[in-house]
């Protein structure tokens, strides 16, 4: 064996494995037993594989000379590989074939240095040494040995050409200092020039009724598909692969539930790998190019099969207009090509294929723009509930559209809603790209998510969607937030969670309008008419946007406020509009379910009409008496109190006359006092 110079060798099977590499090493045996003989042997290794054993016998036995030519194992062999290039901005020495020489080592560290981190990144952990084994002349031609951690790992010189030349011609044939011609890369027996073909095989189901004429090479029907096929994918070869065609690419037509599957094969001769996902790429958006239709999802491309998920998804951002119906137009395309890459982007590295954008519609209401895609992804990589929370998460991540993800997972959106008593509605508010939506949006959603989330809600956007209506001139805010499919149950806790934070939000809503996916909070509401005879009427009171209505209306909540905030479970005074009469007040007060009664709020408000009064408010108590609407007079005046006064006096008067006639007639007493006020002489 190697390195040994002394052991015993049966003089009749004289055999070995060696590793030695151009050495002779003397190995002498010694006799221990009958059938050993004293020997001298003197090994000639002539290459890494083979040797050669001369056997002189000592004088104890007849003498004979025995050569025996040994053929040796490497057992390094299974695992390394050839490399070879030239580097043609390096000139050959004669010193270049002395491995000891400074020349050789220096080209032979420069080239080591440089050539391993490129296999490296090719193979990873897989490579395990990159050695010199030779320079030769033309100009410089590096012969090296690749070796890998074992055979299992160990690529084929196919590869190593394929990878080595794709890597370095990436670089324009610059590696570090070193110019290489790509095309003289070389494993083995193996060239850039004779590696073979590749083999492309794709398949696909054409939504066109199958016929056996289809299956007849010979018929008119094969021939037209044929020709409608062929070329189409073989210019979608050549745009991916680059290279040429090699042999004659076939195809076949069969029956696939009625219809016609299309099954071709393409030998293409080429120094690039076969990406199937980017064949397929092309393929899907390229179908548009065909004059009959395929079915995208069927696609396939050596084996690699495909999943289609069909998207629905709302662009905030973007007003619809019909140049986005026109896929040539520049609008279409500028959206395409931002969605799609936002759509790509959130899915890095989860195995999807393509996005398609089928086409854009308007969402009618809104104007938004509603994009209807299809998602492709390699075959059982993921499922619609994982692609669709992907979005959800990401979308809107590092993009500059606004997609309303609510839209992508409406089954699992949690859905706020609510009237702000002090936001005047707007047609800005239903614009997303004004500031008055943006700045409503932002402080709505500042204040609303840490809500929901102390409510342990696993909101999975922090961008929810929002939209603003008009609700009787006041803005109705709905918010939709995308959250587990479990967590929808915990409406209630949201509605409670909210109610208690109300206080925090720089807005005020009206509690009994808020809503959580359609979970309203306990709230008692009463409605009052309350007319406040020292004020005047004017149109002013008509619309919630004018100076007047809003002074007024904060006149009336301030001072109802300060009489009804005395108890725990007041919520709010709501003015639900002024008519005239004087001014007659129909406002609504809402107070936590079970903490109060109308005939509690009747009796408070009356009992404190004084504090109303030192408010500047004139209450008639008596509108607290009816739950209905009051009707007035249009007179703008209070009626006088002396007027009551002489009223009451009349009516007790035509009450008391018959009775005074009738005492009067009984005593008498009009004819006594006749008597008495009768004028007669001193005679009589």
């Amino acid at each position: 064996t190697s390195n040994q110079t002394s052991t015993q060798v049966p003089y009749s099977a004289v055999t070995t494995t060696s590793t030695l590499q151009n050495t002779s090493t003397a190995i002498t045996t010694n006799q221990s037993t009958p059938q050993m003989l004293a020997t001298t042997a003197t090994l000639s290794v002539t290459s890494a594989s083979t040797f050669v054993v001369t056997i002189f016998s000592s004088s104890t036995a007849p003498t004979s000379v025995s050569t025996v030519q040994i053929t040796t194992s490497d057992p390094d062999a299974n695992r390394t590989q050839d490399l070879a290039f030239r580097i043609y901005n390096k000139e050959y020495s004669p010193f270049l074939n002395n491995s000891s020489s400074s020349e050789f080592k220096n080209l032979e560290n420069e080239t080591s240095s440089v050539v391993t981190p490129v296999l490296h990144g090719l193979y990873g952990n897989s490579l395990d040494k990159v050695s010199v084994k030779q320079f030769r002349n033309g100009s410089v031609i590096a012969e090296m040995a690749i070796r890998y951690t074992n055979s299992s790992v160990t690529p084929s010189s196919d590869d190593i050409v394929k990878q080595f030349f794709n890597n370095i011609n990436a670089r324009n044939g610059q590696l570090g200092n070193l110019s290489l011609d790509v095309y003289s890369i070389r494993s083995n027996t193996v060239t850039v020039a004779t590696l073979p073909p590749v083999q492309v095989n794709i398949s696909f189901i054409i939504q066109k009724a199958f016929n056996n004429n289809l299956s007849n090479t010979s018929s008119a029907d094969y021939a037209l598909l044929k020709s409608n096929t062929i070329p189409w994918l073989q210019n979608i070869i050549q745009n991916t692969l680059n290279g040429s065609k090699g042999m004659e690419p076939a195809v076949t037509f069969s029956n696939s539930n009625t219809l016609t599957l299309a099954t071709s094969q393409f030998n293409w001769n080429t120094t690039a790998f076969l990406d199937a996902p980017s064949v397929i790429r092309a393929i899907l958006n390229n179908a548009n190019n065909l004059n009959y239709t395929i079915t995208t999802a069927s696609v396939t491309v050596n084996d690699l099969m495909i999943d289609d998920f069909p998207i629905q998804m709302v662009i905030r951002n973007w007003t619809y207009t019909s140049q986005l119906g026109n896929k040539s137009s520049n609008d279409f395309n500028n959206l395409n090509s931002a969605l799609t890459q936002a759509i790509k982007a959130s899915f890095t590295g989860n195995g999807i294929i393509e996005a398609i954008v089928k086409n854009f519609t308007q969402q009618a209401g809104s104007g938004y723009v509603v994009a209807n895609t299809d998602l492709y992804f390699k075959k059982q990589t993921a499922n619609e509930t994982v692609v669709r929370r992907n979005l959800v998460d990401n979308i809107n991540t590092g993009s500059t559209l606004d997609v309303d993800t609510t839209s992508i997972i409406s089954a699992d959106a949690l859905t706020v809603n609510f009237v702000m008593r002090d936001i005047i509605y707007t047609s800005d508010y239903t614009n997303a790209m004004t500031s008055s939506y943006q700045t409503l949006s932002s402080e709505t959603n500042n204040w609303l998510l840490p809500v929901l989330i102390s409510v342990t809600l696993a909101v999975r956007n922090q961008f929810p969607a929002f939209s603003f209506s008009n609700a009787n001139e006041l803005v109705n805010a709905t918010v939709r937030y995308a959250v587990d499919t479990s967590q929808t149950g915990k409406a209630m806790d949201a509605v409670l969670a909210i109610m208690k934070q109300r206080n925090n939000f720089q807005h005020a809503f009206i509690p009994n309008t808020l809503n959580v996916n359609g979970t309203y909070p306990s709230v008692d509401a009463f409605n009052f008419s309350l007319r406040f005879y020292n004020q005047d009427y004017s149109t002013e009171l008509q619309h919630k946007y004018t100076n007047g209505y809003k002074a007024f209306t904060a006149q009336v909540r301030n001072g109802l406020s300060k009489v009804l905030g005395q108890n725990q479970g007041f919520l709010d005074v709501i003015d639900n509009g002024y008519r005239s009469g004087s001014v007659i007040a129909d406002i609504q007060t809402m107070y936590n379910s079970g903490f109060s009664t109308r005939a509690e709020v009747v009796q408070q408000i009356y009992n404190n009409a004084d504090v109303l009064q030192k408010n500047g408010l004139s209450l008639d108590t008596s509108s607290l008496m009816s739950s209905e609407p009051l009707h007035y007079p249009p007179d703008n005046r209070p009626f006088p109190g002396f007027a009551v006064a002489i009223i009451v006096m009349c009516g007790l008067a035509i009450i008391l006359a018959p009775v005074v006639a009738f005492v009067v007639w009984k005593t008498g007493v009009c004819s006594k006092m006749a008597k008495a006020c009768a004028l007669k002489s001193p005679e009589e």
